[in-house]
């Protein structure tokens, strides 16, 4: 299982996300974005840009909420959509259902 976590500010830190999801989940790989806002497209996000080249057939990627991977919408099906090209299932806590 790989996790992303994202904050927009570089007031906030990643932690509060990392620890609720490692409470719920076994994940093995982490890849974060600290003080990058969710308006940067999601390949030039350093954290998400590298999960994206990194994930491949049958694994997991795990985010806390399904805001986490952008705030425009089209951005986040955008990435989804990659997503669900290689066979990646994404998983949101918050939310409470996976993507397959």
């Amino acid at each position: 299982m790989i996790g992303y976590a994202r904050v927009s500010t570089g007031d906030q830190t990643t932690e509060t996300q990392v620890h609720a999801l490692k409470e719920v989940y076994n994940v093995d790989k982490w890849f974060t974005d600290e003080a990058v806002s969710g308006v940067i497209k999601a390949k030039e996000r350093k954290g998400l840009g590298a999960l994206l080249s990194y994930v491949r057939e049958g694994d997991k990627v795990v985010v806390y909420s399904i805001d986490r991977l952008g705030r425009d919408t089209i951005d986040v099906l955008t990435t989804v959509e990659e997503l669900k090209e290689k066979s990646v299932a994404i998983i949101s806590m918050r939310e409470g259902f996976a993507l397959s």
